[in-house]
């Protein structure tokens, strides 16, 4: 990776100062043991100077990992004189390093191109390791323009995931020693695997600042403005822009009336071209390359962009109002449509079970009901944006408050195990939530579903148990505001495509000020069987509430048996838990698991799972473990505490336990009819 190097259509430069045009450059290692670069017309790039070193059979190899390594075959462990990936570029490839030699003061970092067209190392974007919080960081001229969140467990960070079925599984490893602090990465193949990318992968820092996988063909840090969606920071700039202003890609022109500035400096990149404009109340858009032949300099338009929707136009990033993140906001070309024709089919609400396809406005979107509190559409946007749109029914029982609260919840929570918020709409009784669309449903279909069960292997049981986890502990600790959600459970439990589970239907959840451990309330919501016991006996509520709800789902996990409806002891019914517990008094929990899972997963994670999921479903509040304190027992091997008998269970002989066959089994609906949420804690 010394000249110029291609993976596909990705093309990276070491020697990015002094690029090599042609094909005159000859890499060479001298009598003296100096490795050199020279080509016609250049000067000479000296890369290794014997004088530094008193090897005297220096040797140069390409390993497969794409690392160049220069060694002394005299010593005896061969050692390393110098090696490309101690000078990355913009591109970073498995085993190098992002961080810091404490020894050398050496730091590892990849800078951007100036432009798509111009490689020198002065880009305005830098991609480091932060050592201190654990998390990479993308700079704009050494300003936090993107944050990838804190490393979770060596698979992923709160911000950035990359692990697929389909495609390679990511190691991300932390090194803290006395002489080096740094961040790398390994990748391991899997049966899905395609051939190519088999042990390779690359992560490159791109001119305008994202940063792209090019196994996954991920995107990261795509930052506009104001928006800090999936870990972007929002821009320093006037109070004009406080507005949820953002950049976004529009096709039109500018008549020649509308006034414009030229900058025709050439170390001024696109990225630049946008600062300065953000930070320019008068100022409304830039193009997308800039005015220099190199893509270099700026043009920026201070006047009405008429905007050309046949999308056959010159493109320019255009300063816009972000209604992504205000309350009361419809964010979707065609809402208006979509409400028009509900109305026109009140009357036939009896046939909505049947799935209708409707062009309104250009967008798509197939009716299907949901069979709880409303119905849900799903619907593709112009730009090929699949979403999930929630229209509640006026019987639903979630009033307009409900509503807000929802809406005002989540469109203030980010974290990739919560679901995201695209947009929304209130006229008159008409209320609906439009979602990112998640095309495997929620986790109840999966784990309660005997066809479908057996596609949740162990390990990705685990990987939801855990993702649930990090979600309730984004939500108790790290959100802006902290938030309970009171109505945790399987069904509220949605899957992407890769099965990635997020948190959704914020409509009974609570938020509580910073200080605040606990609050009391008259009006009892939630599903039977999730409740604590303080909450169903007195009313009261805190985050271990959804703790006891969490260790409920863990347990059905586990399982694949739903909480209501599973034994019968001495005549009385016997529920998940109580189950759970005489399999543990008995020495046998274990056998809890679910049958298809026995042969195949790991039986001392498995029984750490139920150990951890007694503890969280015990009865006293106090006595069961904080969000933080589950991840921890979870990805430990640390000691566990003993369970305590856990809430609504009893003791009764075990040997008498016989199974139930349920022809007609309990439905883990909510209790409540008519449910009303407050946003203050009372």
């Amino acid at each position: 990776m010394l000249a110029t190097w291609e993976y596909g259509t990705t093309m990276t430069q070491a020697n990015r100062d002094k690029p090599i045009a042609d094909n005159s450059g000859v890499l060479a290692i001298d009598g003296s043991g100096n490795m050199k670069l020279t080509y016609s017309g250049g000067d000479l790039v000296h890369l290794f100077n014997s004088s530094k070193s008193s090897a005297t059979n220096i040797t140069a190899s390409l390993e497969d990992s794409g690392k160049f390594v220069l060694k002394d075959e005299n010593s005896g462990s061969q050692q390393v004189l110098w090696q490309s990936f101690d000078s990355p570029t913009d591109t970073f490839l498995p085993r190098m390093k992002l961080g810091i030699n404490h020894r050398t003061g050496e730091t590892w970092s990849l800078r951007s191109w100036l432009s798509d067209l111009v490689p020198t190392p002065a880009g305005a974007f830098t991609l480091e390791w932060d050592t201190k919080e654990k998390e990479l960081v993308i700079k704009r001229r050494d300003v936090i323009y993107w944050t990838s969140g804190p490393l979770r467990n060596n698979t992923s960070f709160e911000n950035f995931y990359l692990n697929s079925w389909n495609k390679v599984d990511f190691s991300f490893i932390n090194v803290s020693k006395a002489d080096e602090d740094y961040f790398t990465f390994t990748v391991s193949a899997n049966e899905f695997t395609p051939q190519g990318p088999r042990n390779f992968s690359m992560w490159q820092l791109r001119y305008d600042g994202t940063l792209v996988d090019n196994t996954t063909d991920r995107l990261f840090g795509d930052c506009k403005g104001n928006n800090t969606d999936g870990g972007c920071e929002r821009w320093s700039g006037p109070a004009c822009r406080s507005n949820r202003n953002s950049f976004e890609l529009r096709s039109g022109s500018f008549v020649n009336t509308v006034p414009r500035k030229d900058d025709y400096n050439s170390s001024l990149t696109i990225s630049d071209c946008k600062d300065i404009c953000w930070k320019n109340c008068t100022c409304v858009g830039v193009p997308t390359r800039g005015n220099n032949a190199n893509n270099t300099g700026c043009t920026f338009y201070y006047g009405n962009f008429p905007p050309d929707q046949s999308g056959n136009a010159i493109q320019y990033y255009i300063i816009v109002q972000d209604s992504s993140a205000s309350v009361g906001f419809v964010s979707l070309m065609g809402l208006a449509g979509l409400l028009w024709y509900l109305r026109r089919r009140r009357l036939r609400e009896k046939y909505l079970s049947e799935l209708l396809t409707m062009d309104a406005t250009n967008d798509t979107l197939e009716l299907e009901n949901d069979g709880n509190k409303g119905h849900n559409l799903k619907g593709t946007l112009p730009d090929g944006r699949e979403i999930a749109v929630k229209r509640l029914s006026r019987s639903s029982g979630q009033g307009l408050v409900e509503f807000k609260n929802e809406l005002i919840l989540i469109a203030k929570l980010q974290h990739m195990n919560l679901v995201r918020l695209v947009g929304c709409c209130i006229e008159g009784e008409e209320k609906m939530l439009v979602y990112e669309y998640m095309p495997n449903k929620s986790l109840d279909s999966f784990i309660f579903d005997q066809s479908k069960r057996e596609l949740l292997n162990w390990k990705k049981r685990f990987e939801i148990i855990e993702g649930i986890a990090q979600g309730l502990l984004y939500l108790h600790k790290y959100s802006r505001l902290r938030i309970i959600h009171r109505d945790l459970k399987a069904g509220n439990i949605l899957l992407d495509e890769n099965l990635n589970p997020k948190i959704s239907d914020f409509g009974m959840a609570r938020i509580f000020k910073i200080n605040d451990l606990q609050a009391n309330t008259n009006q009892i919501v939630g599903t039977r069987g999730y409740m604590s016991p303080e909450y169903v006996m007195e009313g009261i509520f805190s985050v271990k509430s959804d703790v006891f709800s969490f260790g409920v789902l863990l347990l059905e996990i586990v399982s694949g048996r739903k909480i209501h409806g599973l034994l019968e002891i001495d005549g009385r019914p016997l529920n998940l838990v109580g189950y759970a517990w005489e399999l543990w008094e008995v020495g046998n929990p274990f056998e809890l698991v679910d049958p298809i899972l026995r042969e195949s997963c790991s039986k001392d994670q498995v029984l750490r799972c139920i150990h951890v999921g007694l503890l969280c479903v015990e009865d006293n509040a106090m006595d069961r473990p904080i969000m933080s304190a589950v991840i921890s027992m979870l990805t430990s091997e640390a000691q566990l505490p003993l369970p305590k008998q856990p809430a609504f269970s009893k003791q009764p002989a075990f040997s008498n336990a016989r199974s139930i066959v349920e022809e007609n089994p309990a439905e883990n609906g909510s209790i409540n009819d008519v449910s009303m949420s407050t946003m203050h804690a009372r």
